[in-house]
């Protein structure tokens, strides 16, 4: 019976040696503590170093501005602004005198082609061969079954008032039918009357 209390004896010592060590001082922590403590250290120093190049930087860079703005002569610039300001309204009048040269140039709305149509009284039948802006010049082709109504429909044409001048050329006759191509040139304001 002795050795088995010498025993837990010895079990009860290595509980109490266990518990020492168990709350004691570790080498582990001390090591994770002092990485720790070096860690945020070369951090700090690190955004130290950083503030300080960019605190640098930015004096440099003022420096340069105010070197620049001391340099800056005010009356020139102002005269250099004047020129650009000239300039740009130049050409805005330029710009302005072409728009006003485009909307002198007649156009062949739809408003002004029913009036020719019009005009034909229903014996005579118009193809519109095209419009030639830069001229003003309506090309059409006018067809009927009367030679008599295609001398009339001109005649009606250059009375309307819709163009500055009529012509016309190639004069044919076929089996069933007369025709004739003209060339009628719009006044100015011609089919921009309905645009305003």
């Amino acid at each position: 019976m002795f050795l088995f209390q010498k025993k837990d004896f010895n079990f009860y010592n290595r509980y109490l040696q266990k518990t020492a060590q168990k709350w004691g001082f570790k080498p582990i922590y001390t090591i994770a503590m002092v990485v720790l403590v070096l860690s945020i250290g070369v951090f700090s120093y690190w955004i130290f170093a950083e503030n300080y190049s960019l605190e640098a930087r930015i004096n440099e860079l003022e420096q340069v501005y105010l070197d620049k703005l001391a340099t800056l002569d005010p009356e020139s610039e102002i005269l250099n602004l004047r020129m650009k300001l000239q300039e740009t309204n130049t050409r805005a009048e330029n710009l302005g005198a072409a728009f006003v040269a485009i909307d002198s140039y007649p156009r062949a709305n739809w408003e002004l082609i029913q009036q020719v149509f019009a005009l034909a009284d229903g014996n005579i039948t118009i193809t519109i061969g095209g419009f030639r802006s830069h001229e003003g010049v309506l090309d059409m082709t006018v067809v009927s079954k009367q030679v008599s109504n295609i001398p009339d429909f001109v005649r009606r044409v250059t009375a309307s008032g819709l163009f500055q001048s009529v012509s016309y050329t190639g004069y044919s006759a076929n089996l069933n039918d007369y025709s004739v191509y003209m060339e009628c040139i719009l006044h100015g304001r011609a089919g921009r009357e309905g645009l305003q």
